[in-house]
């Protein structure tokens, strides 16, 4: 059987693993809410609120653990990929050591469904970078941040917004290389 489906059977094998454990989890969870509610509302002793305490605290903790396991599943399903920004004007060549114009733009990259996005760039000209977003109707770019550039500093922006398109802007003819990380867990 080829690796990456032998990769995928596995994945889904411990999919419905995690997906059982959670199932147990949130019965024991939903059993020990219940418990605190009636030791609260009875004024149960200090020993048996903390009883019950612990227990949810151990409960509690198992769930990070599966929710950990969760997440190093889907990092591993769907692995970070980089691209080059891509210059604006054809025949498109990337931004890979290029020597641009003063206020040259890339084309937008699509980052829909990507929760990590991390911008890199570099310049032998010190100048200002722009990243900038595509707004919701479609059509308007807006700066999302603006950041010095050293000479030869390989900068690194960490992007939280959630947005379909960005692209980068910089305000100085210089060689320059960008390229973006994007990943999902």
């Amino acid at each position: 059987m080829p690796q990456q489906f032998e990769g995928s059977r596995v994945a889904r094998l411990l999919f419905v693993e995690i997906e059982e454990k959670l199932d147990i989890i949130m019965e024991q969870l939903a059993s020990i809410l219940g418990q605190l509610d009636v030791a609260l509302s009875t004024r149960a002793s200090e020993a048996t609120l903390l009883n019950v305490l612990t227990e949810l605290g151990n409960i509690l903790v198992v769930l990070g653990n599966i929710l950990t396991q969760l997440n190093y599943l889907i990092a591993y399903m769907y692995p970070p990929s980089s691209a080059y920004f891509d210059d604006d004007t054809a025949p498109f060549p990337d931004w890979n050591a290029l020597a641009i114009a003063a206020n040259d733009i890339t084309l937008g990259v699509v980052v829909t469904g990507y929760e990590h996005k991390t911008i890199y760039f570099i310049s032998d000209t010190q100048g200002t970078l722009t990243i900038q977003m595509l707004e919701p109707d479609g059509a308007t770019w807006r700066a999302l941040d603006v950041l010095g550039v050293t000479v030869d500093t390989l900068r690194s922006y960490q992007m939280e917004e959630q947005t379909t398109q960005v692209r980068i802007t910089f305000d100085q003819a210089a060689t320059v290389s960008a390229w973006i990380t994007l990943g999902v867990a």
